[in-house]
Formats: C-alpha cells, sequence, structure tokens
C-alpha cells in the first residue's frame, strides 16, 4: 500500500482495512481507517518488540524493526509445539526486559510515527511499512509484483564494468547501483559513480569529459530486455533513474533539483553490500517526487 493507493481508496469512500501479516503467525497490524499506511498492532495479539534502527528524525519520526516475543505468541507456541512452517527465532537485540528473549524478527522496516489519535487530546503510535530488508522488491499500487534486486543490480553492474569501466577511456567507474521498487508504483534507480583522478591524470583532454550518462541509459535499457522487464517493472532511464557522484557532487537525473547542490550517496558496507533500507530513507525525497507514469 503506497500513499497514491491510499489516497485513492479513501476519495472513492470504500470500506476497507489494510492489513499486515504474514503465513506464520496471521494478522498483525492494520490500518482499519485512511490513511491506509498507518498501521496499528491488533488489540487481539500482544504489542511487537520495538527496536529502533535509526535516530530520530526532526518530524519526531525513527526507522525500526518489528519482532515477535515467542513467550507471547500463540501462533509460535503451536509451531514449535507441532512443527510445519520453519520459524527462525533469534534473541532480541533491542534494549529492555525482553533482551536477549528469543523472538521472531518480521524482516521489515518501518517509519515509526506519533500522531493525533482523533480525540483531540492524545496521541498515539502508528507504523508505515517501508520495505523488506532482503533483495526481493514488491510493487504497489498498479504496478504489483515482484523483482530480484540483486539480479537486476548484478546483470546491470555487469554490463556497465565490461562497457566503460575496461574502456580505459573513461576517468569515471561504477561505484554502486541499486534498483528500488517496493511500496512504489514503478521501479527507480541510483547508479553511483566513482571519479578515478589516478586515471585521469592519463587520459588526454579531449577524453576528459563529463560522465558517460548516453552510454549508461543505454545499458540500464539492455538490461530491462535481457531481464523481461515492460510496463511498471522496467526501469525508466528519462523519468526515473538518477546518477549520482560517490562524494554526493555529481547529479544528472529527473528532481534533482530538491538536493540544492549536494544530492544523497547510496550507503554499503564495508563488505560492498547495500544498506538497502536506509538508502530507501536517504532517498526518500527524491522517490516520492518521480514521475510514476509507466
Amino acid at each position: 500500500m503506497d500513499n497514491d493507493l491510499s489516497q485513492e481508496l479513501d476519495r472513492l469512500k470504500l470500506p476497507i482495512y489494510n492489513v499486515y501479516g504474514n503465513s506464520e503467525l496471521g494478522r498483525l497490524l492494520w490500518a482499519p481507517r485512511a490513511p491506509y499506511t498507518h498501521l496499528r498492532p491488533l488489540s487481539s495479539k500482544p504489542l511487537p518488540l520495538v527496536r529502533p534502527i535509526s535516530e530520530y528524525s526532526l518530524d519526531g519520526s525513527r526507522y525500526v524493526e518489528l519482532w515477535i516475543l515467542a513467550a507471547t505468541s500463540l501462533h509460535i507456541t503451536h509451531h514449535i509445539a507441532h512443527g510445519g512452517v520453519p520459524i527462525k527465532l533469534e534473541p532480541f537485540p533491542g534494549h529492555g526486559p525482553h533482551k536477549d528473549e528469543l523472538a521472531l524478527n518480521l524482516e521489515d522496516i518501518f517509519q515509526e510515527l506519533t500522531i493525533d489519535d482523533g480525540t483531540g487530546s492524545g496521541t498515539e503510535t502508528v507504523y508505515v511499512h517501508v520495505g523488506r530488508q532482503t533483495d526481493q522488491l514488491r510493487l504497489g499500487g498498479a504496478g504489483i509484483g515482484h523483482i530480484d534486486a540483486s539480479l537486476y543490480e548484478a546483470t546491470l553492474e555487469s554490463r556497465i564494468n565490461s562497457h566503460i569501466g575496461q574502456s580505459g577511456k573513461c576517468p569515471w567507474v561504477l561505484d554502486s547501483v541499486q534498483l528500488f521498487g517496493t511500496n512504489l508504483p514503478c521501479t527507480a534507480l541510483v547508479i553511483q559513480l566513482y571519479y578515478n583522478e589516478g586515471a585521469a591524470r592519463t587520459l588526454s583532454e579531449d577524453t576528459l569529459k563529463g560522465p558517460p550518462i548516453h552510454e549508461l541509459h543505454q545499458l540500464v535499457e539492455e538490461t530491462n530486455k535481457v531481464l523481461g522487464l515492460v510496463g511498471r517493472k522496467r526501469v525508466h532511464t528519462e523519468r526515473r533513474t538518477l546518477i549520482v557522484g560517490s562524494d554526493g557532487t555529481l547529479v544528472h537525473g529527473p528532481g534533482t533539483e530538491i538536493f540544492d547542490g549536494l544530492c544523497p550517496t547510496l550507503g554499503i558496507t564495508h563488505k560492498r553490500t547495500l544498506k538497502r533500507w536506509e538508502n530507501v530513507c536517504r532517498f526518500k525525497s527524491w522517490l516520492e517526487g518521480l514521475n510514476f507514469e509507466p
């Protein structure tokens, strides 16, 4: 469920609920009224444990994981006693009285918000689903579908490295790439480049041009074709592809006016693994302003 779909459902006055859950535990969170992105714990279930994974933002929100404590969940107790669906229990890594107790990580990232409870005299906490911690993207709205982000990224990276990185004629090399799409109507892409000053010193002045935008767009389109991505799954090079520099100074793509000089960069671990949820947060304002026509 994305913001656009929530607003459309509210406009149509359809009597619906947005429910979050899984096959192992059933329903866990729900949104009984608009905005349908604001999920609340079900009163019939024990409250989930909250593990913060970011500091509080200026608006008072933060990003969190939700865990289900094994000792208080009838579903988990049933699965442990009778078998069936495998459940991965881990010591809860958060602080508080339940630290190190066995719990199930829902493996989703949520934005925790404190909002008016509607009475005018109190507040309540709601959770907005941001995305999975895995590499599987789940498009929302009119573009519902699943995409293997890691496959797309690996395919595109291979093509970029073979066509540009090894040419010896371009000081720009690929740093990283991330495909976005969970809870979005269409896919979006960020390509991050690194300017190799050492290589630049060995090149003639006529080759020291800007980043290879046209070539990168061609390789994105080739990757779309190879993987059979069409419609809203296809990465649109003009509407939803951003090319950034690893130092935050290079920007090419739609919606760049919101960055006011420096742009965000992709977060990467020391093992060169994408920090997917963190990057969704970093590029959130850019993603929200995109043209999502197919």
